[in-house]
């Protein structure tokens, strides 16, 4: 059985399975005869055809890509323009046909696409207590965790956006792209760079971010306005609310140095320090007399560490491992 019977057997509408196939077959060869064209006119021109009124909008769809495709190999031989008008045409109305057969006669083609959506790799980064670590993004940003953090990121970023989540503390070189901001997601706040370098440090409910370049914007669950960083810049969020802007000191953000500095301490909060940054344990043995302790120590073992404050803050230290003893002073 050819073509033209398969076609006309099919609009007739008593085709079974198989030639179904086999004409999906012989159209995708473009296989067609006039003959067959006339049949398949004919029966779109019958008023009481389902098909009428959506041919006229295919045809004049499909016919003008079609003609405008062909002028070239029309003008090649003029001498055969009656006899080429009349084949050009029918291949016209033969591509038309098989188009159409096609959207709207062999079910399978009317199939909805299935779009197999390709999975996010997600990719995660962490730092014990005594840790800190550089990380590479495929985009060229570069974030730098401090000790007790951790990063979750996507092993390729989407063509729309960068976004990232952080726990605990990290240091940020943005890597400029306009069409594709850059977007950190710490706790209730979201902050937002394009090229930019910022701090974010959060612990104990609250977020604090420090600009050093660039502009940032930032966003919190609880309200609706967006806070705008300028160089220099600082802003602390507590509960979903922002703090007023304020000026930040080199002190908040000297870590991404290797700079260990403390303005006015107090004992606890030197020696909670130094256990995130050095990854031990600190046990006080004796009370210690109040403290206020400023210094500043660059890339300096915890044992010297310990002997510049001790003289200081009068107390001496056993380090065993990574346990710490800290006992008063005898005189």
């Amino acid at each position: 059985m050819n073509i033209d019977e398969l076609i006309y057997k099919y609009l007739k509408g008593n085709m079974n399975l198989e030639e179904q196939h086999r004409l999906k077959s012989l159209l995708e060869q473009h296989h067609i005869s006039p003959e067959g064209l006339s049949k398949i006119g004919l029966f779109w021109n019958d008023p009481k055809n389902k098909f009428t009124e959506e041919r006229d909008e295919v045809y004049q769809d499909i016919f003008k890509k079609i003609e405008a495709s062909q002028k070239k190999e029309i003008t090649n031989r003029r001498f055969l323009e009656s006899r080429r008008n009349t084949l050009r045409y029918l291949s016209i109305a033969a591509s038309v046909a098989i188009l159409v057969a096609i959207v709207y006669l062999l079910p399978e083609f009317n199939k909805p696409e299935v779009v197999t959506e390709v999975p996010v790799i997600t990719e995660s980064r962490k730092t014990l207590a005594g840790q800190k670590l550089q990380v590479h993004l495929r985009d060229g940003s570069k974030v730098k965790l401090n000790a007790e953090s951790s990063i979750d990121f996507p092993k390729y970023f989407s063509d729309s956006s960068r976004v990232v989540n952080l726990t605990g503390e990290a240091y940020f070189e943005v890597a400029e792209d306009a069409s594709r901001p850059f977007r950190v997601v710490v706790g209730n706040v979201v902050v937002q760079a394009l090229g930019t370098s910022f701090s974010i440090r959060n612990e104990k409910g609250s977020t604090s971010i420090y600009l050093t370049s660039g502009k940032v914007s930032v966003t919190s669950s609880k309200i609706d306005d967006a806070v705008i960083l300028a160089p220099g810049e600082m802003v602390a969020e507590n509960n979903g609310f922002f703090d007023e802007i304020n000026d930040f000191d080199y002190a908040d953000i000297a870590w991404v140095d290797n700079v260990l500095i403390f303005r006015d301490a107090s004992s606890s909060q030197v020696f909670q320090q130094l256990e995130k940054w050095y990854g031990v344990d600190i046990h006080v043995k004796d009370e210690l007399a109040r403290w206020s302790f400023s210094g500043q120590f660059e890339n300096e073992p915890l044992k010297e560490v310990l002997i510049g404050i001790g003289h200081s803050e009068e107390f001496d230290f056993e380090i065993q491992n990574k346990e710490v003893v800290i006992k008063k002073q005898r005189k």
